[in-house]
């Protein structure tokens, strides 16, 4: 039986389960439904907060948590309340804010990695723009450096 996932999932395995992060457009929401086996499906679960969508989530072995730089969606167009949030989670399920990565009122979709020494650079998608900004911190992950390319970056991941 398929979960009636209302867009593509962001799907993550860890620690012998499937996450798969969704969204519910008619609440704003943001949820996930997990599986041992990727046939049956828990009901889905709302997490974090409106009106924040998880993209990117990611579960880093190192930490043995989940992370994750949801961006709020207040409106379709680029508006007062977009931003990008840093969030970890220890079960993906229960997740705690971190920082604001990125504030910019044309923020949507970002992804981020951990390079080797624990300094996290999210790739932030700029909305209506011509531009990718590249957030860059080290532990904790509050003192963001900021830097834009002039390239586009639509639905991106990055390994």
């Amino acid at each position: 039986m398929n979960p009636p996932f209302e867009f593509a999932p962001e799907l993550v395995v860890a620690r012998d389960q499937l996450f798969a992060y969704d969204w519910n457009e008619e609440e704003k929401q943001p949820r996930v439904r997990t599986s041992a086996d990727g046939v049956k499906w828990s009901d889905a679960k709302p997490i974090y907060k409106k009106p924040f969508y998880l993209w990117g989530v990611m579960y880093d072995p190192v930490s043995d948590e989940f992370w994750a730089p949801p961006h709020a969606i207040p409106s379709k167009a680029a508006v007062e309340g977009r931003q990008i949030h840093l969030i970890r989670s220890k079960d993906g399920v229960q997740w705690d804010y971190v920082s604001t990565v990125a504030p910019f009122n044309n923020s949507s979709e970002s992804v981020l990695r951990f390079d080797k020494d624990r300094t996290m650079t999210v790739l932030v998608r700029r909305k209506y723009g011509s531009t990718v900004t590249v957030a860059t911190a080290k532990p904790p992950y509050t003192d963001w450096q900021m830097s834009d390319l002039p390239v586009i970056a639509e639905g991106h991941h990055f390994f």
